[in-house]
Formats: structure tokens, sequence, C-alpha cells
């Protein structure tokens, strides 16, 4: 059976908080529905995988970014050649996770 909507929702709501989710694609959650990120637009992914750890495709390589960063796993200057950008554009992308 399903795991409802509603509870689905709220679990989502509580975790993620940015995202819009389109509950008219929802099935179940290994079903793969559409979602909306509120800074990079719309993606697809099981409710089940965004829920245990996957923000939008996107979200999650500045987080990882972020976090390798903070732990000195990459310096800022190998993000900046990286992803071909400057490090204010890094450091206010950060500012907003």
């Amino acid at each position: 059976m399903p795991m409802p909507i509603k509870t689905v929702a709220g679990k989502f709501q509580q975790k993620w908080g940015r995202y819009q989710y389109y509950w008219d694609t929802y099935e179940n959650i290994s079903v793969p529905m559409n979602m909306h990120c509120e800074i990079h637009g719309d993606f697809n992914l099981t409710p089940i995988e965004h829920y245990r750890r996957n923000p939008c495709p996107e979200c999650q390589i500045v987080m990882w970014a972020k976090e390798a960063l903070e732990k000195g796993w990459v310096t800022m200057s190998e993000l900046v050649q990286k992803y071909n950008t400057t490090e204010n554009d890094i450091i206010d992308t950060f500012a907003r996770y």
C-alpha cells in the first residue's frame, strides 16, 4: 500500500523545506516524481531517494563542494578552476545553503 501523500509531504517539508513537489506525479515512494528546486528548477527523483539523502542534483553538488572546502578536501582555487567561476560567486552560492 502506498504511503499517503500527506505523510510523505510532511516528512519532505520537515527535512528539506525549500522544494516544491508535483503531487499529481506521485505514485509511491519508489517511483520517480517531479520536484522543483527554488534555485535550480525542476528535477525527478524517487521520493525515498530524495528523503534519505538527495536534494536536487545541483544543490547536491554545491553542498558537497561546501563540505569539501570546510573539511580541507579541496581549496577555493580548485573549486574556482573546476567550476570555471569566481571566488565571490562560490561564496555567494554557499551563503544560500
